[in-house]
């Protein structure tokens, strides 16, 4: 073999002798280039319609906010648009309109008439003053015992009357007083009464005070009206005569209640608990309602406070005149006062200062009208 004459052969001269080998196209390569073929342009389709959906989508406003700022943009679903279709739209409160039945009811509140009871004023006078058909008076005062006390007006009371269109009644409201309230309805058959109780809240009260001059003044100055005063020496008087026993320097203090109605007092509730100290000597009472329904005042140690006499039996303002030697006002001499006479206004109860029997009851003499009562045998 000759390699010289092999390797001195140009390398283009290689190429230009070597076979070309031609590549065979086939039915197979024509479908697989139809099917790619195909594929892509449904892809860019798609992908055309997804871009040009999205960018009407986004306001114009959209477009020149700055990259940094997060937007939201609310996305349409058919499936949330076809539950709100089937669902009723709720109207905010302020703009609903009002219905027919509340419209109704403030056109009633607004035919309420006020009337106070004037000096010498009847139901009958108020019915004729106010256009109110006489034959509804009638058959309000028919209605029985509950509107008796119709009867007894008192000037400063107040009535509310609610008419109609027609003039005609339809209710009438009668405050008798702060805790009670009559009222009358119209039926279809006439009128129906029924009584109110107003419902008092009950709250805990103290005062305490130390005796200069008396009793009254130092319990003035502590805030206490008469009535809590007077029960207060009703509490003590087994124990303490309030009249003759009362020294500078006694103190007392006490737990009570006041009644309240819709946040104003309207008046005072009993003592609770109270402690009186007089001459050195202290005496505590505490209120309680045994399983029958007895209410007293008792010890702290269970005694009742009760006992055979009372020291003052009577609810004085202040003593006339004490127990002792004193100018006699008919005699103009001094004389033995066998006595202690208690000034109190007209109609005050005087009591009995412990369980007995009558002896006498009339007229005695300078005494004026007396009941003599024997205690014991």
């Amino acid at each position: 073999m000759d390699y010289n004459s092999f390797f001195t052969r140009d390398y283009k001269s290689l190429m230009e002798q070597a076979p070309r080998r031609r590549l065979r196209w086939t039915g197979l390569h024509t479908l697989l280039l139809v099917s790619v073929m195909v594929t892509v342009s449904t892809v860019l389709i798609f992908v055309s319609a997804d871009a040009e959906a999205t960018r009407s989508a986004v306001p114009p406003s959209v477009a020149n906010e700055s990259p940094a700022r997060r937007i939201t943009i609310p996305l349409n679903f058919p499936a949330l648009q076809a539950d709100e279709e089937t669902q009723p739209l709720t109207q905010p409160a302020a703009t609903a309109p009002a219905s027919t039945d509340d419209q109704a009811e403030s056109a009633l509140e607004a035919d309420w008439r006020t009337v106070k009871v004037r000096r010498g004023d009847s139901l009958a006078r108020i019915f004729r003053r106010e256009g109110l058909a006489p034959t509804d008076l009638h058959r309000i005062v028919e209605l029985g015992r509950i509107t008796r006390t119709l009867r007894n007006l008192r000037p400063g009371q107040v009535f509310r009357f609610q008419v109609d269109a027609d003039g005609r009644l339809l209710a009438m409201e009668y405050e008798i007083n702060r805790l009670e309230s009559l009222i009358v309805t119209r039926r279809d058959d006439g009128f129906e009464a029924r009584a109110v109780q107003h419902t008092l809240e009950s709250r805990l009260a103290y005062a305490a005070g130390e005796i200069h001059s008396s009793l009254f003044e130092a319990g003035k100055a502590a805030g206490l009206t008469d009535g809590l005063i007077m029960e207060l020496v009703g509490i003590f008087g087994w124990d303490i005569d309030f009249a003759m026993d009362i020294r500078r320097g006694d103190s007392f203090s006490l737990l009570y209640e006041e009644q309240y109605l819709e946040g104003e007092k309207v008046k005072d509730g009993p003592i609770v608990a109270a402690e009186f100290t007089s001459q050195g000597r202290t005496y505590r009472a505490v209120r309680y309602t045994d399983a029958r329904g007895r209410t007293d005042y008792y010890t702290p140690d269970g005694h009742s406070m009760r006992k055979a006499f009372l020291r003052t039996p009577v609810d004085f303002r202040r003593i006339s005149s004490r127990f002792g030697r004193r100018h006699h006002p008919t005699l103009n001499r001094m004389k033995m006062h066998k006595g202690v006479d208690y000034a109190a206004k007209r109609g005050t109860p005087i009591k009995a200062a412990g369980d007995g029997r009558i002896v006498f009851r009339g007229r005695k003499g300078g005494y004026g009208r007396v009941i003599i009562i024997q205690h014991g045998g």
